[in-house]
This record gives C-alpha cells, sequence and structure tokens, in this order.
C-alpha cells in the first residue's frame, strides 16, 4: 500500500529493527527534506493521537476489563495502556523478542511460529492479517476469558493491487545500495 501511495521503497537486510532505525535515521539526515520517524511509529505524536482516539472512543462505553493484541515495538499495546490505564493488557509477541520497556505492563505471550508462518487459527468474521493480528486473536481465543476485547491493527484495509512479485526487496547482506550510504 506505501508504494501503491508513491512511497520510494528502500531495501536492506537487516538483522533486527535497531539496524533499520540507524540506517533510516542515517538516510533522513542525508537530505532537509527528509524526516526521519523511528521504524514502528514509536514517535510522540503518534503515541498522543492513538492515546486521543482510543480515549475518546471508549468516553461514554464501559472500558474492557481485559485486552489482547500483537505486539512488535511495542508502541501499540503502550498507547493503549496510557488511554486505559485501568485494563489489563495482552500482548503477543508475533515478529522478534521484546526489549526493556517496550512491553509496559501487558501480560507476555511468545507466538509459537515464526513471523512469517501463518496464524494456527485465522477468523474468517473479520479481516485480519494471518501472520500478525490474527496470531494474537488465537491466543486471545486459546488464553482468555468471554468477554475479552481484541485490538485488531489490519481492520479492513484495501487489498494492494501490485503484484508482490514485482517487487524486487532481497539484498544480499552489506547491500546499502538503495541507500546511497
Amino acid at each position: 500500500m506505501c508504494i501503491e501511495y508513491g512511497a520510494k521503497p528502500l531495501f536492506v537486510r537487516i538483522a533486527a529493527m535497531p539496524v533499520a532505525n540507524s540506517y533510516a535515521k542515517k538516510y533522513a539526515q542525508q537530505s532537509s527534506s527528509r524526516k526521519y520517524i523511528k521504524l514502528g511509529l514509536y514517535h510522540e505524536l503518534v503515541i498522543a493521537c492513538g492515546v486521543r482516539c482510543v480515549y475518546d472512543y471508549f468516553v461514554d462505553k464501559e472500558k474492557p476489563r481485559v485486552m489482547w493484541s500483537a505486539i512488535s515495538t511495542g508502541v501499540l499495546t503502550r498507547t493503549l495502556q496510557i488511554a486505559l490505564p485501568d485494563t489489563e493488557f495482552r500482548a503477543v509477541a508475533v515478529a522478534r523478542n521484546i526489549q526493556q520497556g517496550e512491553l509496559g505492563k501487558a501480560r507476555f505471550y511468545g507466538y509459537h511460529k515464526n513471523f512469517t508462518s501463518i496464524s494456527d487459527y485465522v477468523p474468517l468474521g473479520f479481516e485480519t492479517e494471518p501472520t500478525y493480528d490474527a496470531k494474537a486473536f488465537d491466543y486471545m481465543n486459546r488464553y482468555g476469558d468471554k468477554g475479552d476485547w481484541f485490538f485488531n491493527v489490519a481492520g479492513v484495509a484495501p487489498k494492494p493491487t501490485i503484484n508482490i512479485k514485482d517487487i524486487h526487496s532481497y539484498r544480499e547482506w552489506r547491500d546499502l545500495s538503495d541507500l546511497n550510504l
């Protein structure tokens, strides 16, 4: 979707998110027209907007007792925790190891399959990303209680029209040619 909306994709092979952030920051610093926002959307304005949206949504509603979500960088779960301080949170790691400070007060679950694997259970009643949110939905159904809430990041998004085979993203280690670093 980003490519279809005009984003310029830059590919580099990385071992972890901090490495990607390091490259992105260096790339942004090469031109005053570029802006660096830490990958994972860890930015105070993103978090503030998220908190306000969630707070406003629940202003006249009963708050969830328990909320489940997928976790990668932790921005979503921490944003939800700020907006709903009395809610218990369950975070299902789907992509990587969680670092200090990313989890907040959520109870942690590590999904039993790697990131590119499809969830054991993919719901039919709503759209969800089968390699991401569906894993948290699967664990909520396994380990949660009736009445627990689920935060679905994928939602009902338009499907990309670009053919994934037309995107040549593979790079060798240390190939930074897209970044011109």
